[in-house]
């Protein structure tokens, strides 16, 4: 009896290893993209940059969707804002996947949800949205 515990407790040492081995099959955490910290000005610039991008995307529908997903993929990487005086707030922008990359595009949508985080008196667009 001794020897077939001794026999199953090996066994057990393999697992790790085995799943460990298997987990470069499995698709890496959406949290995974590279996180990181702007200052307040930067967030700002990047949205109405952004803000642009999406109007610009709603005259090429053929660009669209590729515009709206990279919007939404550079924003889920500010994960934090750094204020003038040095304090950090953290930042969450899960929601742009689904306001952002709408089938079909939608532009108007996408400026509503940049214009949620930062309103037009801060990060005012100069394009006008046209009429979808």
């Amino acid at each position: 009896m001794l020897k077939k515990v001794a026999g199953v407790r090996s066994n057990w040492l393999w697992l790790p290893l085995l799943l460990g081995s298997l987990a470069w099959l499995l698709p890496a955490p959406e949290h995974s993209a590279a996180q990181q910290t702007v200052t307040l000005e930067a967030y700002l610039s990047a949205i109405t940059h952004y803000r642009s991008q999406v109007r610009s995307a709603a005259n090429n529908s053929a660009q669209c969707q590729e515009t709206m997903t990279a919007v939404a993929n550079d924003l889920k990487a500010i994960t934090a804002v750094q204020f003038p005086d040095g304090s950090v707030m953290s930042v969450s922008h899960q929601g742009a996947s689904q306001a952002l990359q709408n089938r079909p595009c939608n532009p108007a949508r996408a400026d509503q949800y940049l214009s949620g985080l930062c309103p037009n008196q801060l990060c005012a667009v100069a394009n006008p949205l046209p009429p979808i």
